[in-house]
């Protein structure tokens, strides 16, 4: 984001919903979340960064239960101060893994 950094989770309680937690905050950035849990990050200068394209994974547990979760946001466009836009476009492609399997021994150390 033009030369500013900083790190965040998203995390859920049942009481609050998702909200955005900083891990380190080097920079004046305000994160807002919507309620399809897209995000847009603001410089203190106004320029937004909206993150609101998704990539989705499925994640299978060894007991069968499978489920969505997001596991990455995709930024999608730049607003400017002078109301321009800078728009991004991403090409769905679909990756089907191997499924694997551990086996663990009772190891003593």
């Amino acid at each position: 984001m033009n030369g500013k950094s900083g790190k965040f989770i998203i995390v859920y309680s049942a009481t609050k919903g998702y909200e955005v937690k900083f891990l380190k905050k080097e920079e004046d950035i305000r994160i807002e979340l919507d309620a399809n849990q897209n995000f847009i990050l603001t410089t203190n200068n106004g320029v937004r960064y909206e993150f609101f394209k998704k990539e989705i994974t499925n994640v299978t547990s060894p007991l069968g239960n499978s489920r969505d979760h997001t596991s990455a946001w995709f930024l999608t466009t730049i607003r400017l101060l002078n109301n321009d836009e800078i728009k991004f476009n991403y090409r769905a492609t679909s990756i089907k893994s191997l499924t694997e399997s551990v086996t663990y021994a009772n190891i003593k150390t």
